[in-house]
């Protein structure tokens, strides 16, 4: 899917804004939207859920107030992070420190319009897009899977960190518990559908048991390709019992899958190892290593089971 341009203005010059809005919509096929100090946060939350934009904001840094805590506070994000902040001013500047202040906060590229000439403006647009582009394509590789276009072992442990540090505070405030559990889930005898069907079959198998999963997933829910035939799914719920419920829910579904490859029906199970986030744990990877410990148990108690460890 092609990605979609959008870029956000926070501009007290009329004029500017409007060559800007111009320009974008005439030469570089994006969509504008201006915007006031109390929506830009609010709507760069609401983009970054969708990996289909490039975004870049361009913010007059002399009219907008509190300007370096906007700045921070999209730049500490990890997905925000990724949005491309163009500074501009109208005006002098003889402060060195405030410029380099900006710079080093994360607005990183510069626009003074009194001396601007319009191939500039342009230039520096386009550098920040492609930068844009340029840094999220990175991030894919580096955090997703390229045969199923989910997250790979390093994404999944990135999400994970937010619901484990989520979930420990509120253990510790015992503020009323959500519990937040994890599940491996291994494929039974994967190896038997390559070697009998060929690799291509199995690639079809992984993307096809994905789509389901994703199909039916929550949006808070955090799933990936662990690693080989391993997927690991990380969910929010209000007790332990509910949690183990999903699991064999996602486990009879896979169970029911079947896919035709060259007259060729292939079918089979999954076993699931689970368990939830204590207070005692360090980090999300305890419950990882506890959750892989419990898959260990359910394979060599048959297979197509779900096994729940509470202990190690």
């Amino acid at each position: 899917m092609e990605e979609k341009l959008e870029v956000l203005t926070l501009l007290s010059n009329k004029i500017f804004a409007d060559y800007l809005k111009n320009l974008i919509n005439q030469e570089i096929n994006g969509n504008i939207t201006v915007l006031n100090f109390s929506e830009v946060i609010e709507l760069v939350q609401h983009l970054k859920t969708n990996h289909n934009f490039v975004i870049a904001l361009v913010l007059d840094v002399l009219s907008t107030k509190n300007v370096f805590d906007l700045i921070k506070a999209i730049k500490r994000d990890e997905d925000t992070n990724l949005i491309r902040i163009i500074t501009v001013i109208n005006e002098e500047i003889n402060d060195k420190n405030f410029l380099y202040n900006i710079y080093t906060n994360g607005g990183h590229y510069f626009l003074n319009l009194k001396y601007a000439e319009e191939i500039e403006v342009k230039s520096v647009l386009e550098n920040a897009i492609n930068d844009g582009k340029r840094i999220k394509l990175l991030k894919k590789e580096t955090l997703y899977d390229p045969l199923t276009m989910i997250f790979n072992r390093r994404g999944l442990v990135n999400g994970f960190k937010n619901m484990f540090h989520y979930t420990q505070a509120m253990m510790k405030e015992n503020i009323i518990p959500i519990v937040f559990m994890v599940g491996i889930l291994d494929i039974d005898n994967f190896k038997v559908i390559n070697d009998t069907y060929g690799h291509r079959a199995g690639d079809i198998y992984l993307q096809n048991l994905t789509n389901l999963i994703e199909q039916n997933k929550r949006k808070q829910d955090v799933f990936g390709r662990y690693g080989g035939e391993e997927f690991c799914l990380g969910i929010l719920v209000a007790d332990i019992v509910s949690g183990i419920k999903v699991f064999n829910t996602i486990r009879e579904s896979i169970a029911n899958m079947k896919i035709i490859e060259k007259d060729a029906v292939i079918s089979t199970t999954v076993s699931i190892g689970v368990t939830y986030a204590k207070l005692e744990d360090n980090s999300c990877l305890d419950v990882i290593q506890r959750a892989d410990q419990a898959l260990y148990i359910a394979k060599n108690k048959g297979k197509n089971r779900v096994e729940f460890k509470s202990d190690g």
